[in-house]
């Protein structure tokens, strides 16, 4: 049992989105942008589903000729328990398919991979793409993905040490579980990664779009790596 994972979902009990919004949309089809992996496991709140679709948008524009995206569970419908997994019970966490190598993606259901296995670029177009939508609580990954990713932004990106702890904060204590938009180590987690947006009395889009973000973190995600 994932003791981390078991402490975000006691301590967030309390900010679940209302019953109106909880699991209350379900994910279109979008052929070329993303392939769903069960769309009666494909339901979500509004927010998290404006989200995905504007991700897939902007990873498919940076990265032409990649495979669509392969969304895995996100929630049934009105929420409840989903067999296979602790959370996704809210309409507020889905799962996303890493890039493999030439930037495919495990379209026939999520495999898991080695980080030489991996299509960092393309992997770090995803994960800035998610962040920048300032709608994502946290990520949950393997540790030797987050280590490739981290070593691709100093390496490739130019991002600092203290850049790159505002995404991948290092050895996560309590604090950085309650921390917006950081990629934290999760055991089983090799084959995708679990993306929790936050529920929907913590993300305003009407409010967002009237404050432009100054924070750090933002800063760091508008750079981004020359194409290779």
């Amino acid at each position: 049992m994932v003791f981390g994972l078991l402490l975000v979902c006691a301590s967030e009990s309390a900010a679940a989105p209302g019953a109106s919004q909880r699991a209350a949309e379900q994910l279109p089809a979008a052929d070329g942008l993303y392939e769903r992996w069960d769309p009666r496991r494909s339901w979500g709140t509004p927010h998290l589903i404006n989200a995905l679709e504007e991700v897939s948008q902007r990873v498919a524009f940076e990265l032409p000729g990649a495979d669509p995206l392969m969304i895995g569970d996100i929630s049934r419908q009105g929420g409840g328990w989903l067999r296979g997994h602790i959370t996704h019970t809210k309409g507020v966490d889905v799962d996303v398919g890493m890039f493999m190598h030439d930037a495919r993606q495990p379209l026939g259901g999520f495999l898991d991979l080695r980080p030489s296995q991996l299509d960092v670029h393309a992997n770090w177009v995803l994960v800035t793409s998610l962040l920048d939508t300032d709608s994502v609580q946290y990520m949950l990954l393997d540790q030797g993905h987050i280590n490739a990713l981290t070593r691709y932004a100093r390496e490739e990106v130019g991002l600092d040490q203290d850049e790159i702890d505002t995404i991948f904060p290092p050895n996560p204590t309590h604090r950085h579980w309650r921390q917006a938009g950081v990629v934290r180590h999760a055991p089983n987690h090799l084959s995708h990664l679990h993306v929790r947006f936050k529920p929907p009395e913590v993300y305003d889009p009407v409010q967002e779009a009237k404050v432009p973000s100054t924070s750090p973190r933002s800063a760091v995600l508008g750079q981004r790596p020359q194409q290779h």
